[in-house]
């Protein structure tokens, strides 16, 4: 990560258990050039920026909630069409893991075809780390398997780059938070 003006800013993140599509999302789906015009005008905000936080902390949120409940629409509506996704290394998953991915359509056949492996499923993040145009989110991935009902629990960590309101690179970290600290130059 370069040193030029990146400022940065954590903040605590919370998702709720139950969602559904809100008004805004629907609208954001049925306008998404809309969505990424404003995104684009939140990012030009600072980082201390108090409405850039709150939105950024939305944004974050409405798009795990949406993940968690399947509504691939609305996760990965601010995906640039051509973004890069770039799987976690070295993990042990079930199922077909690709090293990386391109485009926002691979992502959610990849998302899909990640979760079908799964009984329950879900993020839970705890903090969102703002780096002016990047945006590190931490927390954990709980599951159970699908025929074992065995649960799970461990570290996962979302790196996104951003550019002109959209994320063009998405990189995923499994079972060391700290390894996605360290890749932005932060240590816990």
């Amino acid at each position: 990560m370069s040193e030029e003006n990146v400022e940065i800013v954590r903040q605590p993140i919370r998702i709720s258990d139950r969602s559904h599509r809100r008004l805004e999302e629907r609208i954001a789906v049925r306008f998404p050039n809309l969505a990424v015009a404003a995104n684009r005008a939140w990012f030009r905000l600072p980082a201390r920026s108090r409405v850039r936080r709150l939105l950024m902390s939305r944004v974050a949120r409405q798009g795990v909630e949406a993940s968690n409940r399947g509504d691939y629409e609305v996760a990965f509506l601010l995906f640039h069409p051509d973004m890069e996704y770039l799987a976690p290394t070295g993990t042990v998953v079930l199922g077909t893991f690709p090293e990386r991915s391109q485009g926002r359509r691979g992502r959610i056949q990849f998302e899909r075809s990640w979760r079908g492996d799964w009984g329950e499923f879900r993020y839970e993040p705890d903090e969102l780390i703002d780096l002016t145009h990047q945006l590190l989110l931490i927390g954990r991935m709980i599951a159970s398997g699908r025929t074992s009902g065995v649960a799970t629990e461990s570290e996962w960590a979302g790196l996104y780059t951003i550019s002109r309101g959209q994320v063009i690179r998405e990189e995923i970290f499994f079972d060391d938070n700290a390894a996605a600290l360290k890749a932005v130059g932060l240590e816990r």
